[in-house]
């Protein structure tokens, strides 16, 4: 990182972090106005000018122990949530007079506790629906088909295990963010020492979320011959990309693990399609994406990273501080696939197989890649949720990438299993129920003592 660029954030960190006695302050708002709903930022319509995510709702089932302090940086984070979400800016939660109007009706300034009835109403309002049918799910008699979805999934498992490493002798592209790589350990450091607020959540201003993602986003190494392996701008008229422009969008989000509130990034590449490759091919249809997530430890360095599809398909996760963890989960649950041992590199190469662009290996960056080197530039999130919005459905779901599979996964409940989908709408398994924002998704392979050496 330059000096220059890293003494300003330093001193924007400093700025911030005046104790924990309250975030910071923004100008007063003259209204709360109701925000627009999106699947990362969901609109709570009886209290206007805020919004929830999966993690915030989960959060506020402890409000009834909060001190007012605590409501209130809470509240500032909702109102990020509805302002920000998916942009640089996120991240920062400053108090504004929407913030205020909701706290002075939730804990009257004076008064020794809040109110507990508009505490369950918070708690109540913030929830989210699932992505889950519960109508498929009775109608295709769920119950009995979840014996045939569990022996679909451990063939796909078993098979996905077995070729996991197995890449072909062929010509590669390797693309890697274009501007000026920033160095990780000073950008781990500036995360450590991120001033937090009474929930214990850093204080992520937009120059540190910038430079995690530009330190620490993986490059993306893909098969040369052929466009659809090409990552580029997503476009919705005709539906799928310009390869002209290689390009990754990035978002900042949190999540829980063991009780602390830690920040992810997320990068995605778009393709034009998932080709056919038979003259029937339920898995093949328009436009394709890929998600690489990193959740980052208390230290500032990745903790644990995971990926999907960005139809919520093929949910992969990915230790880094400890050997994969079989997790405790129920028997008619979904365990997800951990096909690597512990990744211990900092900066990583994803590899992606042709056509369906399966994640099939995680590499260092450290030894020169024979691929041939491609730049692509970094862009925020919303930029790419503006270009497809005209064609997301109610549910989320991007009109004209639907795929065959959805019929026979019909009874998971899953909405157009296999359909590329709004952030927020992605739900991870079709045995059992799980979301990739759920707030304690990665939980069950995380060891404790990773988050709290």
């Amino acid at each position: 990182m330059r000096p220059s660029l890293l003494a300003g954030l330093y001193g924007l960190l400093f700025g911030l972090s005046a104790g924990c006695a309250s975030l910071p302050t923004g100008p007063a708002a003259p209204s709360c106005q109701p925000r627009s709903e999106r699947g990362d930022a969901r609109a709570v319509s009886a209290f206007p000018g805020v919004a929830t995510q999966r993690i915030w709702a989960r959060l506020a089932l402890q409000g009834q122990d909060w001190t007012r302090a605590q409501w209130r940086d809470f509240l500032a984070r909702l109102r990020d949530v509805a302002l920000h979400a998916g942009q640089p800016g996120f991240g920062v939660a400053r108090v504004d007079g929407c913030v205020e109007h909701h706290l002075q009706d939730l804990w009257p300034e004076g008064q020794p506790t809040a109110r507990s009835e508009r505490i369950e109403q918070w708690q109540h309002a913030l929830q989210i629906p699932s992505e889950y049918s519960s109508w498929q799910r009775a109608l295709g008699a769920y119950p009995l088909a979840a014996p045939f979805l569990a022996a679909g999934i451990r063939g796909y498992q078993a098979e996905f295990q077995r070729q996991w490493g197995t890449l072909p002798q062929q010509g590669w592209r390797e693309y890697h963010i274009g501007a000026e790589p920033f160095a990780a350990p000073e950008v781990a450091t500036a995360l450590r020492e991120a001033p937090r607020d009474h929930l214990g959540a850093p204080l992520l201003p937009a120059e540190l979320s910038q430079a995690l993602a530009t330190a620490f986003a993986p490059s993306w190494v893909v098969p040369a011959q052929r466009d659809h392996d090409r990552p580029g701008r997503p476009q919705a008229e005709p539906l799928g990309v310009d390869v002209q422009q290689p390009e990754v969008y990035w978002r900042l989000d949190y999540t829980l693990l063991h009780g602390r509130i830690l920040p992810q990034v997320s990068w995605v590449v778009w393709f034009s399609q998932r080709p056919p490759e038979s003259a029937w091919d339920p898995y093949a249809g328009a436009l394709d994406g890929v998600i690489w997530r990193t959740t980052f430890g208390p230290d500032g360095w990745p903790l644990v990273h995971d990926s999907i599809h960005a139809c919520g398909c093929y949910h992969l996760v990915f230790p880094v501080r400890h050997s994969p963890r079989t997790p405790d989960l129920g028997a008619w649950q979904e365990a997800r696939l951990q096909p690597a041992p512990r990744i211990d590199s900092a900066l990583l190469r994803v590899v992606l197989r042709s056509g369906d662009h399966m994640v099939m290996d995680v590499q260092s960056r450290q030894p020169p890649s024979e691929a041939s080197p491609h730049a692509a530039s970094l862009h925020a999130w919303s930029e790419a949720r503006q270009i497809l919005s005209p064609r997301m459905n109610p549910q989320g779901v991007i009109d004209g990438s639907e795929r065959p599979e959805r019929w026979w996964l019909w009874p998971s409940g899953v909405r157009s299993a296999g359909a590329m989908r709004d952030w927020g709408r992605h739900a991870t398994a079709f045995l059992g129920s799980q979301h990739f924002d759920d707030a304690r998704v990665l939980e069950p392979y995380v060891e404790p003592a990773a988050v709290w050496p």
